[in-house]
């Protein structure tokens, strides 16, 4: 961490090149959010910070965010997730717009979620008693043909798996409680204890912490398939999630979640799709 000097301003020295990292701004009253600035190449970055007054000691000094969402030439996106850490998650309605009220002052970050889309992060200075208007355009995914397993036979076969795997000593297993309260996956993940989350582009990653100084980036799998590069992940809802296990060393990865010339571990998460 740094200080600020007499003109507000801060700067951090020996960061890699092309790496992301957090930030935020913080007093005794007043604090910004947390800040993802996403991995670039560039040899010096900017980014300005505004602090509002805590809510601890001030509730009453709020703004509004007040936007819409749009896609491709401008088509709304009804029912996008709109999600934020200070507050609770709102939906868009069919024209695409949203409001997140009661919103701290200062630099706030949130996400939108949408089904086929890419997850968008956008940065706000919310000014307290006033709206602050955005636009967010989000980007179609390109996916595969989607495909329905169903029948109580496949079901019974993952849980008999899952349980099987509980016995051994190798992997963490949390279930649904572990992520109730949770805004987004994001968040989610980060609370889990030998894993990290690293902003990558518009996105993030998940890597396993093999000691102090290592980390790799984490083989996930979904519903028992490959997460190849993770994108999924970040737009499930954590209600959705109803198990995962942590395997946080290559050598402890049972076969089925096993990577080919990969030496780190594995995540794999098991959502409604496939245990109703």
């Amino acid at each position: 961490s740094v200080m600020t000097d007499a003109s507000g301003a801060f700067g951090f020295c020996g960061v890699p090149a092309g790496t992301g990292f957090r930030v935020r701004a913080s007093t005794d009253t007043s604090s910004s959010g947390v800040i993802d600035l996403a991995p670039k190449p560039d040899r010096v970055r900017w980014r300005d910070l505004t602090v509002g007054p805590l809510l601890a000691q001030d509730s009453n000094r709020v703004g509004t965010i007040a936007g819409i969402v749009l896609r491709g030439a401008g088509q709304p996106v009804g029912d996008a997730r709109v999600v934020m850490d200070e507050v609770p998650e709102v939906r868009t309605d069919a024209a695409g717009k949203f409001r997140l009220v009661n919103v701290p002052g200062g630099t706030r970050q949130f996400q939108v979620l949408a089904i086929g889309t890419d997850a968008v992060s956008r940065v706000v200075d919310v000014a307290v008693d006033r709206t602050s208007d955005v636009v967010v355009n989000v980007e179609p995914l390109t996916t595969l043909a989607a495909a329905r397993v169903t029948g109580t036979a496949f079901i019974r076969r993952m849980a008999e798996g899952l349980a099987e795997r509980k016995k051994s000593s190798f992997g963490v297993f949390l279930d649904s409680s572990d992520f109730v309260g949770q805004g987004t996956a994001r968040t989610a993940f980060e609370g889990i204890a030998g894993m990290a989350v690293r902003p990558y582009g518009r996105n993030y990653n998940l890597v396993l912490k093999e000691s102090a100084v290592r980390e790799c980036l984490a083989n996930v799998f979904i519903d028992g398939e490959r997460a190849y590069d993770q994108e999924r992940l970040w737009t499930l809802n954590p209600g959705d999630i109803k198990a995962v296990e942590v395997y946080k060393r290559g050598s402890t990865v049972p076969p089925e979640f096993q990577v080919l010339r990969s030496t780190c571990g594995s995540v794999a998460v098991w959502t409604r799709r496939t245990f109703p």
